[in-house]
């Protein structure tokens, strides 16, 4: 597995189609939502505390970014926002649930582990690389490129940014599978890692 743009869109759509959105932008703003978010989240890094059999080298593949809840993603993302339609709590919890959904479900996590060569490796909170403002950017220029204009689109891409990149630093986890070699003989130990997303 891995995030998909397409993929995302279409939960971002089916989510908010189930809360009564419909309009001739309604596939573009999904898309362009979905491009901006995976864009700013693949290739991004973690750190990972490693458990298991010492010393060797590793390697750790899991599948899944998770720990996040949609609700709060959503508040903090209506809560930076300078003005609010009747419908944009239905809005951004459509988007965020979509997210939260896609990101444990698709997010590929790959990682080096120098120390653990069998074991487990947990991706430490806080360590996800993902940068509120490129997120914002990512999204603006996605929208941008499908014909958005408007006085507030600047506000709207940094409060779905400022959610999404908030829950992800502030809860975001994962878990992977460490296999390797043994150096020498080897004991029950700890070690690092770094890793990737895809």
């Amino acid at each position: 597995m891995a995030l998909s743009a397409s993929a995302l869109s279409a939960l971002i759509k089916s989510n908010m189609q189930a809360v009564g959105a419909n309009g001739s932008n309604l596939q573009k703003f999904c898309d362009a939502v979905a491009a901006g978010i995976v864009m700013s989240v693949v290739g991004q890094s973690f750190t990972t505390s490693d458990n298991g059999l010492v010393p060797g080298v590793g390697t750790g593949t899991g599948t899944g970014i998770v720990g996040l809840t949609a609700s709060p993603m959503a508040d903090i993302s209506l809560s930076s926002m300078s003005s609010r339609g009747s419908n944009a709590s239905k809005l951004m919890n459509a988007i965020m649930m979509a997210v939260v959904g896609h990101l444990a479900s698709a997010a590929s996590l790959s990682s080096t582990d120098p120390d653990v060569f069998e074991g487990i490796g947990n991706i430490n909170i806080g360590s996800i690389t993902v940068v509120e403002s490129a997120m914002a950017n990512n999204i603006l220029a996605q929208m941008q490129a499908a014909g958005a204009k408007g006085k507030n689109l600047q506000n709207l891409c940094d409060a779905i940014a400022i959610g999404v990149t908030t829950g992800i630093l502030t809860l975001g986890t994962g878990i992977l599978t460490i296999t390797g070699s043994p150096i020498s003989f080897p004991g029950p130990g700890t070690g690092t890692g770094t890793g990737t997303i895809s």
